[in-house]
């Protein structure tokens, strides 16, 4: 599961931080689950996130992806309700389109976007490039005058 936080300053932005929490995939689903929970809470507790943003899940030809991503999105809703943070959700196709300016954007294609818009100079994990490209078309969905400047 991968996670991104950005920092506004005025009218430009910077990653502070990202990275893929992961949890051993032989381990029983929940502990699984509850190990990434707890990784949440640890990322959140440190960053101290004013607003999450999650990706809504996109139903597409492979059902057990769909359905992984259905609960990591819970495991961050949980997480935010706990912490009190307001949670919005952007489709697939609004991150791609904010981010590669084209709603069909290819995964390398978020990626490159991720290094070059917030100034990463090492290869991103797909996973957390595509938690960074959510949390910048939350940030530019509610400041117009940010996507502007990208």
């Amino acid at each position: 599961m991968g996670y991104g936080v950005i920092e506004a300053l005025g009218d430009a932005h910077q990653a502070l931080a990202y990275g893929v929490l992961q949890a051993s995939t032989k381990s029983p689903l929940e502990d699984r689950l509850a190990h990434l929970f707890q990784e949440l809470l640890s990322v959140m507790d440190l960053w101290r996130p004013t607003a999450v943003a999650v990706e809504e899940p996109f139903v597409g030809r492979n059902p057990r992806t769909s359905l992984a991503v259905g609960r990591a999105q819970a495991l961050v809703l949980l997480a935010s309700s706990q912490h009190g943070i307001p949670v919005s959700r952007h489709s697939p196709a609004q991150v791609k389109s904010y981010v590669t300016d084209y709603g069909r954007g290819s995964k390398s294609q978020v990626q490159m976007m991720m290094q070059r818009l917030l100034s990463i100079p090492d290869p991103l994990p797909p996973d957390a490039a595509d938690a960074l490209a959510v949390a910048l078309c939350h940030l530019w969905s509610r400041n117009p005058l940010l996507e502007a400047r990208r």
